[in-house]
C-alpha cells in the first residue's frame, strides 16, 4: 500500500514534470535559436568612426545651409593650443576638436555661440584670463574675441545661460581639470566679439 502511494503521489508526477520540461526546453531551444535578440532595423553607432564633411569658402549656399552637424566649419587658436572646429559633432568626432554647440547662434552672430573641447585639448582654455584674445578662423570670416570673464559650473552645458549681457558673445567650455578620469565640474570662458565682420542675419 505504501509502496503504491509513493509511486503515485510522488514518482508519477515528477516524471510527468521531467518531461514537460524537456519538451518545453526543446521549443524553446528550436525557436530562440531562430530569433536575434535586437530588431533587424536596429543600427548601432560606430564609435570611432569620424565622419567629417568639410565646409568649403566661396559658397553660394545660404551658410545655415552649409553648416549641418559633423561639419568642419573652421579652426580656433586659444593659446598655443589650435585645433579644428567642427558643428555639431557625433561623440567619435569631438576628440581632438573644438565643438560647436547647434543652440542656433553661429560664431558672430548676435546672441552667444557656445563651443567645447574634451579635458585633454583644454590646456589652452584652462589658462586664458580676462583680456586674452581668442581667434577663430571659418569659411565665412576670420574673427577676434576677448575673454571678458571666467566662471565655473557643473552638469550639462545645455543646462546653463553664458555670457549674459554681451551682444555678440562666444563661451568655450571644458573640464576644470585635466586629470585623468570623470569629472563632474567645468570651467566657461566667455567673450565678445571684437573684430571680423559678423554673418548676416
Amino acid at each position: 500500500m505504501n509502496k503504491r502511494f509513493i509511486n503515485k503521489e510522488f514518482v508519477l508526477p515528477i516524471t510527468i514534470a521531467i518531461i514537460a520540461v524537456c519538451i518545453v526546453t526543446a521549443i524553446l531551444y528550436t525557436f530562440l535559436g531562430n530569433q536575434y535578440f535586437y530588431h533587424n532595423s536596429v543600427e548601432f553607432a560606430k564609435i570611432g568612426t569620424a565622419d567629417i564633411k568639410t565646409a568649403e569658402a566661396g559658397a553660394n549656399e545660404n551658410i545655415r545651409e552649409v553648416i549641418k552637424p559633423n561639419t568642419a566649419i573652421g579652426s580656433i587658436a586659444v593659446g598655443d593650443t589650435k585645433l579644428p572646429l567642427v558643428f555639431s559633432p557625433d561623440y567619435a568626432n569631438t576628440r581632438g576638436n573644438f565643438c560647436q554647440i547647434d543652440n542656433g547662434i553661429l560664431i558672430s552672430e548676435t546672441g552667444n555661440a557656445v563651443i567645447y573641447c574634451n579635458k585633454n585639448s583644454g590646456d589652452g582654455v584652462r589658462a586664458l584670463t580676462n583680456g586674452d584674445t581668442v581667434y577663430i578662423s571659418t569659411f565665412y570670416g576670420d574673427y577676434e574675441y576677448k575673454v571678458v570673464s571666467c566662471e565655473s559650473f557643473s552638469g550639462e552645458i545645455s543646462e546653463h545661460s553664458f555670457a549674459n549681457g554681451i551682444g555678440r558673445g562666444l563661451t568655450i567650455c571644458t573640464a576644470k581639470n585635466g586629470k585623468v578620469g570623470m569629472t563632474a565640474e567645468y570651467v566657461a570662458v566667455n567673450c565678445e566679439l571684437v573684430s571680423g565682420t559678423p554673418v548676416a542675419e
